[in-house]
């Protein structure tokens, strides 16, 4: 395509961030992987910044910031402190609740809350698969094996209030990033379920299962 002036580019998009960009005239292969993100929000940007067809001098200060950012960019955030467990985190520890059926594929999920500062979850999927991780609580996650297609998986999850825990659910190397927010009403729960590279939200309805 040819568009704004800019010269013929062609490409092989994916979802959520994953897109292979080909601009023959500049001898220019562009690769982004992501999520949550729109290449077409920078891509163009950097179409921009391309001068010339010649390599450009070096340039030590440019090509330091950039090792800094990436350097960065690797690092986990710092801690955050760690609320008291809660009565809701104690009251629902350890109790499985069944989900209505949903495009993601869970079925169901448990809590547990062994401490203050240590937690996990255990979810099962339509296909049968089930898996159980650590849940980091300090903001940031846990990355632990076992996740779906043998890949790893990073969770953290926060109370925002006692009946409201946020669960946040990374398939490492997969595309699939969920936020589970979970209000809990008794036998009941009601989940809020984003797919955060695809903007997908749909709300749930889940039951206690008698243990």
């Amino acid at each position: 395509m040819r568009t704004s002036g800019k010269p013929f580019y062609y490409e092989a998009v994916g979802r959520g961030g994953q897109r292979i960009t080909i601009v023959p005239e500049h001898d220019l292969l562009l690769v982004i992987t992501g999520g949550g993100v729109e290449p077409g929000d920078f891509s163009n940007l950097l179409l921009d910044a391309v001068k010339t067809n010649q390599p450009l001098p070096a340039n030590r200060i440019a090509r330091a910031r950039l090792a800094a950012a990436v350097l960065a960019a690797t690092q986990a955030p710092p801690p955050q402190p760690i609320a008291p467990l809660s009565s809701m985190a104690k009251t629902i520890s350890g109790k499985t609740f069944w989900l209505d059926p949903n495009p993601a594929g869970f079925k169901s999920l448990s809590l547990h809350f062994t401490s203050a500062k240590t937690a996990f979850v255990r979810l099962t999927f339509s296909d049968g698969h089930t898996e159980e991780h650590p849940i980091g609580l300090d903001g940031r996650i846990k990355k632990s094996a076992g996740g779906r297609f043998n890949l790893p998986v990073g969770v953290k999850g926060v109370w925002k209030n006692n009946e409201e825990f946020v669960l946040d659910y990374d398939e490492i190397a997969n595309i699939n990033h969920f936020l589970l927010r979970i209000s809990f009403q008794g036998d009941h729960i009601a989940l809020v379920l984003v797919e955060q590279t695809s903007n997908f939200e749909m709300k749930l309805a889940g039951r206690l299962r008698s243990s």
